[in-house]
């Protein structure tokens, strides 16, 4: 969920049902751009995360890619699309 003013964007973003704080975010007419950050524990090793979205307005529904950089394996992006299910709540289909 988030909020702001202006081109700028505050509080998080959920994926696989884990909320992250919004780091950076901006929103523009082209759409919008977030970042995340993590903190992954691989055995004894801690290591940052980051999570780079990038959505684009269609219609009614914003069309999400998801990049992950860093972690100890690769991630190919992740598409998703967000759209308004009613006045109050969002629906996410990947």
């Amino acid at each position: 969920m988030f909020s702001g003013e202006a081109d700028e964007l505050r509080g998080s973003v959920s994926f696989l049902g884990v909320a992250r704080g919004i780091v950076e975010a901006s929103a523009a007419p082209d759409g919008l751009r977030v970042l995340t950050r993590t903190k992954v524990a691989i055995g004894v090793a801690v290591t940052d995360t980051v999570h780079r979205y990038r959505g684009r307005l269609k219609g009614h529904e914003i069309r999400f890619v998801m990049q992950t950089d860093g972690g100890k394996t690769p991630h190919l992006p992740v598409e998703f699309v967000a759209r308004c299910a009613s006045p109050g709540g969002t629906t996410i289909d990947r």
